[in-house]
């Protein structure tokens, strides 16, 4: 776990996060101007895993998915996108090689448009078997969305499938996480 902790650095009411950890990357520090400020700092541990669309670790079957960057909000370069043609093998699998056994929070990220599947099947893969999520892409543009938070094993047998079988719109498949549980993203409020 992260060791992030408050810290009075002056009286014009400026507030930093230090942390103990040599992996977390951290903000620069935060103002209050007047009543609240917002900020959203970017903690990563030892054991997170992050794929995107073009990394190793992705499997892409079918021949129904275009790279694209037209819609912002991507993880990486850009993101893949493809439609049901009746394919039920039309897929893209992240498969992470993680580094230690334990509970992660697998999320997911992709862009949003009006033309994008309100019904984008995703399949996550663990030793205790699959669980299915049917994810509006609609909604939730360049953010990480959480799926599932479950124990895995060390190694490659984890992953997170996205299909396009019976959708109703494009699927887009960016990016996948595994966050080890206790681990961030955070979102950090300094109120006055």
């Amino acid at each position: 776990a992260v060791d992030a902790n408050w810290n009075l650095i002056n009286t014009n009411h400026t507030v930093g996060i230090t942390s103990s950890d040599t992996n977390a990357t951290l903000p620069a520090s935060a103002a209050l101007v007047a009543g609240t400020k917002t900020f959203s700092p970017t903690l990563k541990t030892v054991n997170e895993i992050t794929l995107d669309n073009l990394s190793a670790g992705v499997s892409i079957v079918g021949v129904a998915w275009t790279h694209s960057s037209g819609v912002t909000g991507y993880y990486g370069d850009d993101y893949i996108y493809g439609a049901d043609l009746g394919n039920a093998t039309n897929s893209v699998t992240f498969i992470p090689n993680l580094p230690a056994a334990g509970t992660y929070q697998v999320n997911v990220r992709w862009t949003s448009f009006s033309n994008r599947a309100t019904n984008a099947p995703m399949d996550v893969i663990h030793p205790a078997g699959t669980n299915t999520f049917v994810v509006n892409q609609t909604q939730n543009n360049g953010v990480w969305v959480p799926l599932l938070n479950t124990n895995f094993n060390a190694g490659t047998n984890a992953s997170l499938r996205i299909r396009t079988i019976g959708t109703t719109g494009f699927v887009v498949a960016d990016a996948a996480q595994w966050i080890p549980t206790g681990a961030g993203p955070w979102t950090v409020t300094a109120t006055d």
